[in-house]
């Protein structure tokens, strides 16, 4: 049975006998070119004389100019501005819209008709969408013809009638190579060429045979058993032998691309790559495009953070690249101030200290996007302002032969654009959705070396090659054979006659496309996952061999032999880390067996030692936030509070919890004042101090009211019109219900400082969230809680969460302006604020008995805590007992050693790196 090698050898006499080959895909054409030469240059043979092989579309396109015709195929961009304008003498039926989008559909829709022999303006009654694409037909061919062009679609018909009236020019030795689904032109025209006396025809080998089938867990455990599979066919092939073919590209090439990179690095260029990736690429898919189009994105998303900061940050704009590293605090700085958009908003936000990186202090940043934050105008002025806007930016910054193929495609489209649309006038989101439809439609190629590097390729690219291995992960239903492709505008009838139109043309192709699969090598290896990565089952295509397929059992790289994932470095870091925690459950046994008298263990230092900070400089004073910090584990006290460690802001949609906190605080903090300054505030009824509140939302909220999100955020707070109740309207409801009672509020977010703890040198500082006053209950100090709500037992007896200690405490020692007699009863809680859910006011303490025991409890142990922390012993939770799992600093806290001194002003050595200390 004959195979894509013997069929190859075969295509390669006929081309030593003065054949010329015409075949479907260009990388086939090329791998026949490559062993031609190969074969030629290894019988000393000149290996560049008589290599004649193309693609039937090079050859047509090539004939036809050589006719020098008056008529010409039109581009792209000639054919959309032609429907384009039939369409506003011809709209299209309701609800559709004259749009981008039908543009581009209706033209693929005509490509189609005229390959596969279906008259676009004629054919049996249809619907309205239907009979509507039949009108645009005569007057879109009409335009064409009074400017000498016509569909390129249409180019197989037209050289068909040619050389029926001019036999003498068809070649005499034609080889047409596959072409089992072309379309009727298509196929008429290749008959007419292979029917000469010396012409052939030859379809492309189908193989029946048995390959591997593996059955993974999950498209991610596919990948990794691909990769091991790869490295060990390396020990037996050159790597151009080994083929990856991704049927699914969508959903597999990310993945492909992504484990490749960790295993074997970048993808190299020239003789040296360790693998190609998928070839063919589009323009609209280059980085360099995306960047390209960066200022269209800030005009149309409203002068957006996030494309602005995406083009100051973008490599290919080398504006402000010599502050790169001052440029990337820039985003969480707006970020903390809320700041969504604006150009002249974000800049003025920034400090001086930074503006002095921008030449005029911004000016000359704001001047260059002037021109393109204007509204509609023509084509050629938004080409011009954007290609002006490239050269005051720096753009572009070219890093290696893709990118400078990609810039000068683009460079292409965008001539053809202006030539076409020049005078049009339009928008930043037109002239963008127009650009985007060329650069998808434009290849970016590169000149590549066919024997470099394990090659990764899509289905339809592989028939006709030949390798030693093939592997094709994704074996899936609707992979193999796909779904039938939609076509709105054709009818029933019209689509049986368009590959793809309906299931059987998907069955037949992809029985063909097995075949091929099977040809390319002597081993093929299928696999496919049992569910998708969101845990759905996946349906095996019906070409799947089920009975000899292999069940594979799921691997963890870092757990298990998996030579080509131990490459990674992201698993060789899960390694190191698994040593890391053995280290952490040693030293903790360690801890347990020597108990609190600290008995030395290795090395003849003390464990404690380990975690020991010298020349600390502790802060005379600290928070109660900081001293909670501290609580929870000292490790990351000093992390957080004396090395001020931070963590870099997420991203999230809408207000970050941080930011709604404090929204919360404001806003019931002034809607408090308001509500004191009125002698009779308390007495209001309901509906007036709901009044008072929703007036207080816009000055508590002046920094965050031009985000899109607060609105949702206020009704959130306050509920709506439809019933749905509002957090704080709740919260109010109960609160009149404490007014009724008799419960006056009488501080407000009181500060306090100086608070002494028993024989502890360090000072605490904090603030009061409310102090309530009852004339026979006596007074209740409230925390509000935006968050979880501490349970009783962590706060009464775990200790570790020092708020309503210390602000108790205070109140004892009357550090808080305004405090209560002595003798008045005290209680604490909190007011838990998470949601409407969640809302209610949980009492923690409510009897002196229980606050003097609470308060001498609390008073001991903190004080305890700050001296083992002021004598820099900073022993990490994990040591003594289990961690959060949700901790800022595990990757820091993991590896850490106090054991070093500082040389210089006040430093400290952690891990081996310096880190300077405030003050």
């Amino acid at each position: 049975m004959m195979n894509n090698f013997d069929y190859q050898k075969m295509l390669l006499d006929l081309m030593d006998q003065g054949y010329e080959l015409l075949t479907e895909t260009e990388r086939f054409a090329h791998q026949l070119r490559w062993r031609f030469r190969r074969a030629h240059e290894l019988t000393g043979r000149s290996s560049w004389a008589g290599a004649r092989c193309r693609t039937f579309n090079s050859w047509a396109d090539l004939f036809w100019e050589e006719l020098w015709p008056e008529t010409w195929p039109a581009s792209s961009f000639s054919r959309w501005r032609i429907l384009s304008e039939c369409m506003k003498q011809s709209p299209p039926p309701e609800p559709l819209l004259p749009d981008i989008p039908l543009v581009l559909g209706l033209d693929e829709c005509f490509e189609h008709c005229l390959r596969y022999g279906v008259d676009p303006g004629r054919g049996e009654p249809a619907n309205r969408l239907v009979e509507w694409r039949r009108s645009l037909w005569g007057p879109f061919q009409e335009r064409m013809a009074g400017l000498g062009l016509f569909h390129p679609a249409c180019l197989p018909e037209r050289l068909c009638r040619y050389l029926s009236d001019h036999t003498e020019v068809i070649p005499s030795k034609a080889a047409v190579v596959g072409f089992e689904f072309a379309g009727y032109w298509e196929r008429t025209l290749l008959e007419m060429l292979a029917g000469r006396t010396s012409g052939v025809m030859l379809p492309l080998p189908a193989v029946e045979m048995k390959p591997r089938a593996l059955v993974y867990a999950d498209p991610e455990q596919e990948v990794f058993g691909l990769l091991d599979e790869i490295i060990a066919s390396t020990q037996r092939f050159p790597l151009h032998d080994l083929a990856v073919v991704l049927l699914d590209s969508t959903g597999y090439a990310p993945l492909v691309a992504k484990h490749f990179k960790d295993v074997f690095g970048l993808p190299l260029e020239g003789e040296n790559s360790a693998y190609n990736l998928v070839s063919g690429n589009t323009l609209s898919e280059h980085s360099l495009y995306r960047a390209a189009v960066l200022p269209l994105d800030f005009c149309i998303r409203e002068e957006n953070r996030l494309p602005f900061f995406s083009l100051i940050r973008s490599p290919y704009y080398g504006y402000l690249a010599p502050w790169n590293r001052t440029l990337t605090q820039w985003d969480w700085k707006w970020k903390e101030k809320g700041i969504e958009r604006g150009l002249k908003t974000l800049l003025e936000s920034l400090p001086e200290t930074d503006k002095i990186i921008l030449p005029r202090g911004g000016n000359e940043l704001t001047e260059a996007f002037a021109p393109l934050l204007r509204t509609r105008r023509t084509v050629s002025s938004w080409l011009e302002n954007l290609r002006l806007f490239w050269k005051q930016m720096g753009f572009p910054v070219l890093a290696n032969e893709r990118d400078q193929v990609a810039w000068q495609r683009l460079n292409e489209l965008l001539d053809r654009f202006g030539v076409e649309f020049g005078d049009n006038l339009t928008d930043a989101a037109n002239l963008s959705a127009w650009l985007n439809a060329g650069a998808e439609r434009l290849h970016v190629e590169l000149s590549g070396y066919e024997d470099a590097g394990i090659q990764v390729i899509g289905g339809l690219e592989l028939r006709g090659l030949s390798f030693k291995r093939a592997y094709v992960p994704g074996f899936l239903a609707g992979v193999i054979p796909q779904q039938p492709r939609s076509f709105p505008l054709l009818s029933g009838r019209e689509r049986q006659r368009i590959q793809g139109g309906d299931v059987e043309s998907q069955y037949l192709f992809a029985r063909h496309l097995l075949g091929q699969i099977l040809a390319s090598s002597d081993e093929v290896v299928l696999s496919r996952p049992m569910m998708t990565s969101g845990g759905d089952p996946c349906v095996p295509s019906p070409f799947w061999p089920g009975e000899d397929e292999k069940i594979m059992e799921s691997a963890i790289p870092w757990r298990h032999d998996m030579p080509a994932l131990q490459r990674a470095r992201w698993v060789a870091d899960g390694v190191r880390g698994f040593a890391v925690q053995k280290e952490r459950e040693s030293i903790s046994t360690r801890c347990a067996d020597e108990g609190p008298t600290g008995n030395k263990g290795d090395n003849g230092r003390r464990t404690a030692d380990l975690y020991h900070v010298k020349n600390l400089r502790f802060p005379g004073q600290i928070s109660v936030s900081a001293l909670e910090s501290l609580l929870c584990c000292p490790s990351r006290f000093f992390l957080q509070e004396i090395l001020r460690l931070e963590n870099l802001l997420e991203p999230v949609r809408g207000l970050d919890p941080p930011t709604r906190g404090r929204q919360i605080h404001e806003l019931l903090l002034l809607f408090g004042k308001r509500l004191l300054s009125d002698p009779h505030g308390f007495e209001l009824p309901l509906e007036e101090l709901l009044i008072v509140l929703n007036d207080c939302i816009p000055e508590a909220a002046k920094n965050e009211a031009s985000a899109h999100c607060w609105e949702v955020e206020v009704r959130r707070l306050l509920g709506n019109r439809d019933g749905m109740p509002g957090l704080l309207s709740e919260w109010l409801g109960e609160e009149h219900s404490l007014f009724l009672q008799g419960w006056r509020w009488i501080s407000l977010e009181a500060d306090f400082s100086g608070l002494r703890l028993r024989d502890c040198p360090v000072q605490l500082r904090g603030r009061l969230d409310r102090l309530d006053f009852h004339p026979e209950h006596g007074c209740i100090c409230w925390d509000y809680k935006t968050g979880n709500v501490p349970r009783q037992s962590q706060v009464t007896d775990e200790l570790k969460f020092p708020q309503l200690p210390a602000y108790l405490l205070a109140i004892r020692r009357a550090l808080i302006g305004g405090s209560v007699d002595p003798s008045v009863s005290l209680a604490a809680g909190y007011i838990a604020l998470k949601s409407v859910r969640h809302l209610k006011h949980v009492v923690m303490v409510e009897s002196n008995e229980k606050v003097d025991s609470l308060l001498a409890r609390w008073e001991a142990a903190a004080a305890e805590a700050l001296n083992e922390a002021f004598a820099g012993k900073m022993t990490p939770q994990w040591a003594r007992d289990s961690c959060e799992s949700s901790c800022p600093f595990d990757c820091l806290c993991g590896s850490m050693l106090f054991d070093g001194e500082a040389s210089t002003g006040g430093g400290t050595v952690v891990g081996g790196l310096m880190h300077c200390l405030p003050g």
